[in-house]
């Protein structure tokens, strides 16, 4: 060892700081690492290559590696602490030794720091401290991917086709490669260089050698990506995707729900004549996508998740979580392929339901299941009872709200009625009986709560006025008139006064001859259509009791 360290003092090299500098800045930007993580890597790489070369033990010596990044002048020492009395020889040292080693006084608690001339083994190190320092280069460019496309799991990415082989391909998405899988692409899709792809991130590993980034084309998950980018209700959360089902490359069955129930989920996903799955299918080289409702119902889910064929009924085992399922038999009208529809070509859709919903699912036809007594659920009778209950809540708020609107308007008028200004004296008697009596009319248009010929007109008057709180009114009405024929006009007067303090009298305005014979006319008419008197003093006897 001592003949290598000759042989490195006569071959000394420093170092071009200025070199140094341009190179770590060069790294940091390709890269895309910092300064510091390179400065930290190189530390530890000439560390490394000290410790090798110059037959330290590695546990038993502190070093230090100073780097300034404004000079590029890089420093390393060898430490120990300056102690009273010596405990331990590797890490310690006193006052006195610290002065014979390196001709500086030093008080116990200070440190002591033995300079290392790196131009005396970096040229032999030069191979070790390169590969140190490429490890610790790809281990900071791992942690820094990492953090920029941790992020990125579970969504879509368009990146570039780099380079392509057998097996997988390399796709560029921008500051890191992607790998790509053979078998993770679609069946028979065309991979060319330097053509735009996109992919779905599953999984981003720093821990891997080589490539971190995995990325795929067959997952469910670029699938549902892919609806939510063309379809706004799925964007905005009015459809979610419950589950997902998919055979790539072939079928693919995506069950979604809406909160509204004035939203069809599937149809929101189809879109007119299509339009809006097929811009996804064209995306999955032309993959079926079969959109089906979710439903918390698993009779109705299941019945859903095996279309397009048509169920009529299920019988669940939920202890197993199996079920059976029962499509028409082959002598009903238009249905000898229910049982075929059911299980798919390759049994491709019975698979597919069951990944979607979780339930294994036996198909049976009508006639099997009715001959061995399997007692299933009618799906039409489940989707009434679930459509009511959904419906249930809402449709009670509307029915229930316009009564308590009506109540309102109701109480609004029998106020106003209460506080309409008495008319002056001079009202005729005729005019008040006109009065009463159209008011007893407009009364009468109520219903009653009974059904009986024999109740007599009083009695149904009176159970209007008591429905609609009004009882007050006609008893101060009727009260009027019989003062009103009996006291003078002066006292009819103070009357007033006492009652109604509060409210102005209302002038009459003043007619010409002719008016007023019109407008006896007029009252005579209204006369007429009430033959029929109103008996005050019956009044008077109800109210008296």
């Amino acid at each position: 060892m001592k003949q290598a360290s000759k042989k490195l003092a006569s071959h000394p090299q420093e170092i071009n700081t200025q070199e140094l500098l341009n190179a770590i800045q060069d790294l940091a930007t390709t890269k895309g690492l910092s300064k510091q993580v390179i400065m930290d890597a190189m530390a530890e790489a000439l560390k490394k290559a000290y410790l090798k070369y110059s037959g330290d033990d590695p546990t038993d010596t502190l070093l230090d590696v100073r780097f300034n990044d404004q000079t590029g002048e890089i420093q390393m020492v060898k430490e120990k602490n300056v102690v009273a009395e010596i405990t331990d020889d590797v890490y310690e040292t006193d006052p006195e030794e610290a002065k014979e080693q390196t001709g500086k006084d030093y008080k116990v608690g200070d440190v002591m720091e033995i300079p290392i001339d790196i131009t005396q083994f970096q040229r032999a190190a030069a191979m070790q401290a390169k590969n140190v320092f490429k490890q610790k280069l790809r281990e900071a460019e791992k942690q820094a991917i990492y953090a920029q496309y941790k992020d990125n799991i579970n969504d879509i990415m368009i990146g570039t086709i780099e380079r392509v082989e057998p097996n997988y391909c390399i796709v560029n998405l921008g500051s890191a490669n992607a790998y790509l899988a053979k078998s993770k692409c679609l069946p028979n899709e065309a991979l060319i260089a330097n053509r735009k792809i996109k992919v779905y991130v599953e999984d981003v590993d720093h821990r891997s050698q080589g490539t971190q980034i995995i990325v795929s084309r067959t997952a469910p998950g670029f699938v549902k990506r892919l609806m939510e980018q063309e379809i706004s209700e799925i964007y905005d959360g009015t459809v979610e995707i419950k589950a997902i089902a998919r055979n790539a490359g072939v079928r693919t069955k995506v069950a979604v729900y809406s909160k509204d129930i004035n939203v069809d989920p599937s149809g929101a996903c189809i879109g007119p004549k299509g339009n809006r799955i097929n811009k996804v299918i064209e995306q999955i080289g032309r993959e079926n996508i079969d959109v089906v409702n979710y439903s918390d119902n698993p009779i109705l889910f299941i019945a859903d998740a095996l279309k397009p064929a048509t169920i009529i009924g299920v019988k669940l085992n939920e202890e197993e979580k199996s079920c059976i399922a029962v499509v028409p038999s082959d002598d009903a009208e238009g249905s000898a392929s229910e049982f075929s529809k059911a299980i798919g070509k390759g049994a491709q859709n019975v698979n597919l339901a069951v990944k979607l919903t979780g339930w294994k699912i036996d198909i049976k036809l009508q006639d099997e299941a009715d001959q061995n007594g399997i007692d299933y659920a009618l799906v039409e009778d489940v989707k009434l009872i679930e459509d009511a209950k959904r419906r249930a809540p809402k449709t009670l708020v509307q029915t229930t709200a316009p009564k308590v609107e009506e109540q309102e308007v109701v109480k609004e008028e029998i106020v106003d009625k209460d506080t309409t200004p008495v008319m002056e004296e001079n009202v005729s008697e005729q005019e008040i009986q006109v009065q009463e009596a159209t008011t007893a009319n407009v009364e009468s248009f109520t219903p009653t709560k009974t059904s009986s010929s024999t109740v007599s007109a009083f009695n149904e008057y009176e159970e209007a006025l008591s429905n609609k709180s009004n009882t007050a009114q006609t008893e101060r009405k009727t009260k009027k008139y019989k003062k009103d024929k009996e006291e003078p006009q002066a006292e009819k007067e103070s009357e007033k006064v006492v009652t109604k303090p509060a409210k102005p009298a209302i002038t009459l305005p003043v007619y010409t001859e002719e008016e007023l014979a019109d407008i006896e006319a007029e009252e005579a008419e209204e006369e007429n259509k009430y033959d029929e008197e109103i008996d005050y003093d019956e009044f008077d006897d109800y109210y008296d009791k």
